[in-house]
């Protein structure tokens, strides 16, 4: 069985920071492309920026915020 890991404090102060950024580029974007999309999640993950699964649900990475 895999241990669950605990939130660290970078990414719970960080994290809706980033919902907010994320959600204003996919308004951006959708404006143009007009994709359908469900839910977005933000996580702390350690080898991927963003996903997206079969059931339109969107993944991110909250240290995209600092990206250039």
């Amino acid at each position: 069985m895999l241990a669950r890991r605990e939130p660290t404090k970078h990414y719970l102060a960080h994290k809706e920071l980033a919902r907010a950024f994320v959600h204003a580029r996919l308004m951006l974007c959708n404006a143009h492309y007009g994709f359908a999309y469900k839910r977005v999640f933000i996580k702390n993950q350690k080898s991927c920026w963003g996903s997206c699964s079969l059931q339109r649900n969107l993944n991110f990475n909250y240290k995209l915020l600092w990206l250039p």
